[in-house]
């Protein structure tokens, strides 16, 4: 699903090129952090604003800020 998901982005990314504006559908942003850490978000969720800023421009507001929890898993040896 990643690869989907990222195969995705690419395309819209192509279709908009520089300094066009951001299509509907395609107003949300993705921050993938680790679950509970909420000042590594704001910083990478800045981060990729400042990017997309850069490339499209002056940003709409009504885009959606999606954090996905990272979760990690203890390997145990047994």
């Amino acid at each position: 699903m990643k690869g989907n998901f990222l195969k995705r982005l690419e395309i819209v990314e192509h279709q908009i090129g520089a300094g066009s504006e951001i299509p509907d559908k395609e107003k949300i942003v993705v921050v993938v952090c680790p679950a509970g850490d909420t000042e590594q978000f704001e910083r990478l969720k800045k981060e990729k604003l400042k990017g997309l800023k850069e490339k499209y421009g002056t940003l709409p507001d009504d885009l959606m800020v999606i954090w996905v929890k990272q979760f990690f898993r203890k390997n145990i040896e047994r």
